[in-house]
C-alpha cells in the first residue's frame, strides 16, 4: 500500500472578503438585469438596506469574493413581485437559482430574486475589466 501525499493548492490560503453590489430594482416584472461579479462570488445573501426618498428601498446582494481576483463573471437578476406574471422562458433560458424574498418597507413591498448561475467555463469572462 503506497501513501500518496496530495499537494495542496496555493488557493486554500486566499483571504477572502464579504463585498456587496447594488441589485437594480425594475418596473417590469421579470426583467433580466446583467451583474458583474468577481470570478468565483458566492452568493450569500440579498436583501434590503436603506431607501431613497425617490426611489424607494435600496437592495443589494452580498458574496463572498477573492478581493485580488481580476476577472469578472456576468451574472443575471430577475426580480418579481408577488401575483407578477412571468414568462416561463425568461427562467428556462439559463440556469438560476432562487435566491430570497426580500421584504421592504415594512413588509408592504416583496420582492423575489432569482439569479443565474456562471456560464460556460465557470461563468469567467476573458476580461479583467474592473469598471
Amino acid at each position: 500500500m503506497y501513501l500518496v501525499q496530495e499537494e495542496v493548492p496555493q488557493e486554500v490560503n486566499k483571504a477572502l472578503t464579504v463585498w456587496k453590489f447594488e441589485l437594480p430594482i425594475t418596473s417590469a416584472p421579470s426583467e433580466i438585469v446583467p451583474i458583474r461579479l468577481p470570478a468565483g462570488a458566492k452568493i450569500l445573501r440579498v436583501g434590503e438596506q436603506g431607501s431613497d426618498p425617490l426611489l424607494g428601498p435600496r437592495l443589494f446582494i452580498w458574496a463572498l469574493v477573492d478581493p485580488e481576483e481580476q476577472f469578472q463573471e456576468l451574472r443575471y437578476v430577475v426580480t418579481a413581485g408577488t401575483g407578477h406574471k412571468m414568462e416561463l422562458t425568461t427562467l428556462s433560458s439559463r440556469d438560476w437559482d432562487y435566491r430570497e424574498t426580500v421584504m421592504g418597507l415594512g413588509g408592504r413591498l416583496v420582492i423575489h430574486v432569482w439569479i443565474s448561475r456562471p456560464e460556460g467555463s465557470n461563468g469567467v469572462e476573458t476580461s479583467a475589466d474592473n469598471g
